[in-house]
C-alpha cells in the first residue's frame, strides 16, 4: 500500500515537472508612447496571461536608465512608433512592438502591426456582403495613404471592382462619394481606409448618413465606426495583441505579424432594418 502510494506521488510530480513551465514570474517592460484604449487593453492582456508589467515612459533618458538596470534577458515592448524606435537602443534580443504601421518598424525588431492586410479586408467584405462586387474608396487626391496599386491587385484576385473617389478637400468628401456611389447603391460597399483628408472627424457621420440612405453598407477601419452608426468595421482585440507581441519578442528572428485576434463586424440588427443582406463566415461576427 505504502509502495502504491509512494508510486502514486512520484508520477504525480513527474507529470508536474514535465508540463510546460507558466512564465508567471517573467517581468515585461513596456515602454509606451501615450495612452490610449489599445495599449491599456493589450497590457491587461499580458497581465491576465500571468506577466508583471513594468511600464516605462517613451523617452530615450528613461528607457536608457531602466534598461541599465534591467536583466540581460529581460523582455521589452514598445506601444507605438516611438516606443519602437528606442527598442533598438537597448541590449539582447527579445523585443517586439505594437501598433506601428509596417514601415515604421525598425529593422531588427518584431511587431505586431496595427494593418489587417487589405486582402483580409477584401476577403471579409465579399463574404459578408454577397452579390456586391463593387467597393467604393475614398482617398486625398495624390495622396500617398491609401495606395492604389497594392489595392487593385488584392480586389482583382478577389473579383471585385474598387471604384476610387478622390478628393481635394475634407468639404469634396461627401459630393465625391455621392458621385461615386450613384447608380451603384445596390451593387457597391463603402470602404473607408484611414486617410487624414478623406476621413476624419469632419467626414465621417455624414458619409455615413449617405451611404446608410441609399442602403450601401459602410466598412470602417475600427470599431468607433459601429459606434456611429456604419453598417460594420474592422476590430481589432487589442487584448490579444499584448501576448501576441511576446511570442514575437521571444523567436528567434525578426519578424512582423497583423493581429491574429481580429474579424469583420457586422450590426445585423441595422442591416435587417436597411433590408441588406448580410452573411457570417470565418473572421466575420454578425451581431444580432
Amino acid at each position: 500500500m505504502r509502495r502504491g502510494a509512494a508510486l502514486a506521488g512520484w508520477l504525480a510530480g513527474a507529470l508536474l515537472l514535465a508540463q510546460p513551465r507558466v512564465a508567471a514570474a517573467d517581468q515585461v517592460f513596456v515602454v509606451v508612447d501615450r495612452e490610449t484604449r489599445a495599449y491599456r487593453d493589450a497590457i491587461a492582456g499580458i497581465e491576465e496571461a500571468g506577466h508583471r508589467v513594468e511600464r516605462i515612459s517613451a523617452t530615450a533618458v528613461e528607457v536608457a536608465r531602466r534598461g541599465a538596470a534591467a536583466p540581460a534577458d529581460a523582455i521589452w515592448l514598445g506601444m507605438g512608433p516611438s516606443a519602437a524606435k528606442l527598442l533598438t537602443t537597448l541590449p539582447g534580443t527579445r523585443r517586439a512592438a505594437l501598433f506601428v504601421r509596417e514601415q515604421q518598424v525598425p529593422a531588427g525588431v518584431s511587431a505586431v502591426t496595427l494593418e489587417v492586410p487589405p486582402a483580409q479586408q477584401l476577403a471579409w467584405i465579399k463574404a459578408a456582403f454577397p452579390g456586391r462586387r463593387q467597393v467604393i474608396v475614398l482617398r486625398q487626391r495624390g495622396g500617398t495613404a491609401v495606395p492604389e496599386e497594392p489595392l487593385q491587385q488584392a480586389a482583382a484576385a478577389l473579383g471585385l471592382e474598387l471604384v476610387f473617389a478622390s478628393v481635394t478637400s475634407s468639404g469634396d468628401a461627401v459630393a465625391a462619394f455621392e458621385d461615386a456611389a450613384r447608380r451603384r447603391s445596390q451593387s457597391a460597399v463603402a470602404w473607408l481606409l484611414p486617410d487624414p483628408i478623406a476621413i476624419n472627424s469632419d467626414t465621417i457621420a455624414p458619409l455615413i448618413q449617405v451611404a446608410l440612405a441609399a442602403r450601401m453598407p459602410v466598412v470602417g477601419f475600427s470599431d468607433y465606426f459601429l459606434r456611429v452608426g456604419a453598417l460594420a468595421a474592422v476590430t481589432v482585440d487589442y487584448r490579444a495583441c499584448g501576448p501576441q507581441a511576446l511570442r514575437l519578442a521571444g523567436g528567434q528572428a525578426p519578424r512582423v505579424e497583423p493581429p491574429t485576434a481580429a474579424r469583420l463586424t457586422v450590426d445585423g440588427r441595422l442591416a435587417e432594418r436597411l433590408g441588406i443582406a448580410v452573411a457570417g463566415g470565418a473572421g466575420i461576427e454578425v451581431q444580432r
